[in-house]
């Protein structure tokens, strides 16, 4: 009967979400903040795979087709998931939507698997999972800013917990193969999320658990922990090491940051609609950055059953050190999202990793469906107050998601103009070579030409610039180029390529120097040479100490988890011995 129940549970939920499925159906890609930007990437991701680079690191068309090395800082695990679904779809934004869905889905059964684990009270598993996929944090991600990244990471967030109150499962035979595709799939989801998220993992499990628990079968846990760490370093350690060599490593200061801090009230009142409510002096953004009534509902019972069990009955005869811990957490995270923080941020740079400090309400959600589940757990509550609270904050979350579970508007462009797409499909140019410049790079369309640049008026335009020599253009695309170059004199080889770490040049079979810091130039691969022919190959590599170091990482890391996974005791023993463990 109780199996029956949880099926039950389960299947409604999907059927829920299911409702909006149509949505997602569509050829099109909802008018969000970046999704456009998104659908360029998965297209550049597309064709950096279909050009050899394994793993992509290098936008082949972005940047007005200089290339772009967009994807070795940034979180890659939603393209590797969009281009599997180009590849299946053939349509780069059914693609996309298909990705909304599925992290949609993915999140919410993450907290439905985490609170049966936690209750074992069905209405309350249902409402939790409820809170958490329909939360105004969810929904915003999804039709109002087209978050890729912070889907991910919320998707994955319960089950990473759910994992973690799983310790004692960590011999059973599908412990570790969850571990490393959770895991894993965490740690290159969206890395500001994480600079929160992992501190806080670790302090929570620390308080949560004693020694003894963390101490049996350590030695399986770390090994699992190793191979999870060293899969993820072919995407970190080149983000830490060759960030130097961008402007994102620069230094922007406070002052962007300090624009965008929600307006207390905004925290509060929930925007439904999108533009039902013309709060123009409190909303400084253009969609809803409320803590959500149900997160209110849930932290005021909170705070009025802690004072009325320590002051009115005074009694303290339960463990509340994880409601305690959930609690200061959501109060936490609230201040850090207030003006008042601005001495916070100005100590501790945060604003360095999370950028915005509404990122934050991702921990307020959280927080708040773990105070739920704690208030069941310690007893906080009676059973004639709970049921009542669990139909009010199904019925609160439920609302929410009637009004603004859909889009403003829809955007479409067809594949080709997604490949051929020609921005930098991010917000600031944030990624950019610091040596490269766009005004003067701009003047030289040609794929390639011969110049001497001694006459070259960097004022002028295209069609004014000689060409000092005979070009043949025998293989080209972003990430290699083959061509055959006749120059009359000394001079140099202009390629409309954007230099960055990991590219080489052979010239006549022998590798080359490249300029790319001319003054006249900057930041394009420029080949010195006399007057001759010349056969050129170039090609953006992962020859860099920091991209082979991270890759062989990754490979042993993969072996890692793989022998854990497969090897000693066998399948059967965990089968038969899972159950026990």
């Amino acid at each position: 009967m109780k199996q029956k129940i949880w099926l039950l549970i389960t299947i409604s939920l999907i059927v829920l979400l299911a409702l909006k499925l149509p949505l997602f159906l569509k050829k099109q890609l909802f008018n969000t903040h970046d999704l456009e930007y998104h659908a360029a990437r998965t297209a550049n991701y597309y064709l950096a795979l279909k050009q050899g680079q394994i793993p992509p690191r290098w936008a082949p068309n972005l940047n007005y087709s200089f290339g772009f090395p967009k994807f070795l800082f940034t979180y890659p695990l939603p393209y590797m998931i969009t281009t599997g679904f180009y590849l299946l779809t053939n349509h780069i934004e059914l693609a996309i939507n298909s990705y909304l869905f599925l992290m949609w889905l993915t999140g919410s059964l993450g907290m439905l698997m985490l609170a049966r684990l936690k209750t074992h009270h069905p209405w309350l598993t249902l409402t939790t999972s409820l809170i958490y996929a329909l939360s105004p944090f969810t929904l915003l991600n999804i039709f109002i800013r087209g978050a890729l990244g912070e889907l991910a990471f919320f998707a994955l967030l319960p089950w990473v917990f759910y994992l973690l109150e799983q310790q004692n499962q960590i011999r059973c035979w599908w412990y570790p193969l969850l571990g490393l595709i959770i895991g894993s799939g965490f740690l290159l989801s969206h890395h500001p999320s994480l600079f929160v998220a992992l501190p806080l993992i670790v302090i929570w499990v620390l308080i949560k658990f004693k020694p003894q628990f963390l101490k049996k079968y350590w030695e399986k846990k770390l090994g699992l922990i190793l191979a999870i760490s060293l899969i993820s370093q072919f995407f970190w350690l080149p983000v830490l090491v060759e960030s130097q060599y961008t402007v994102l490593n620069q230094d922007a200061g406070l002052a962007p940051v300090l624009n965008k801090f929600p307006v207390p009230l905004s925290l509060l009142w929930p925007k439904l609609g999108y533009h039902w409510l013309k709060l123009k002096h409190t909303y400084p953004h253009d969609f809803d950055t409320s803590l959500g009534l149900a997160s209110l509902i849930i932290i005021s019972i909170t705070v009025i059953s802690l004072v009325n069990h320590f002051f009115i009955k005074k009694t303290n005869q339960t463990d509340f050190k994880m409601t305690y811990f959930w609690l200061i957490v959501f109060i936490l995270a609230v201040l850090l999202m207030l003006p008042i923080s601005i001495p916070v941020w100005q100590l501790i740079p945060l604003s360095k990793f999370l950028q915005f400090p509404w990122r934050l309400l991702w921990l307020t959600t959280f927080s708040s469906c773990m105070l739920l589940l704690n208030l069941n757990i310690a007893q906080l509550i009676t059973n004639k107050i709970f049921k009542p609270l669990l139909i009010c904050l199904g019925l609160v979350s439920l609302g929410y998601w009637w009004f603004t579970a859909k889009p403003i508007a829809y955007i479409h462009r067809d594949d080709y103009e997604w490949l051929e797409y020609t921005g930098t499909a991010t917000s600031f140019d944030e990624f950019m070579p610091k040596w490269f410049d766009h005004e003067k790079n701009l003047k030289i369309e040609d794929p390639v030409i011969v110049n001497s640049l001694t006459e070259f008026n960097p004022k002028k335009r295209a069609a004014n610039t000689v060409n000092q020599g005979e070009v043949e253009v025998l293989a080209w695309n972003g990430t290699q180029m083959h061509y055959q170059v006749t120059a009359t004199q000394s001079g140099f080889i202009i390629q409309r390529t954007a230099y960055f770490p990991g590219w080489e040049v052979m010239v006549n079979g022998q590798q080359q120097s490249i300029n790319y810091n001319h003054q006249l130039l900057p930041g394009r691969i420029l080949i010195p040479i006399t007057a001759g022919t010349y056969k050129v190959q170039a090609r953006f590599t992962n020859n860099t100490w920091a991209r082979q170091l991270a890759d062989r990482l990754s490979i042993l890391g993969l072996g890692l988890g793989l022998a854990i996974v497969l090897l000693k005791p066998s399948h059967l023993n965990y089968l038969k011995t899972g159950a026990t463990n």
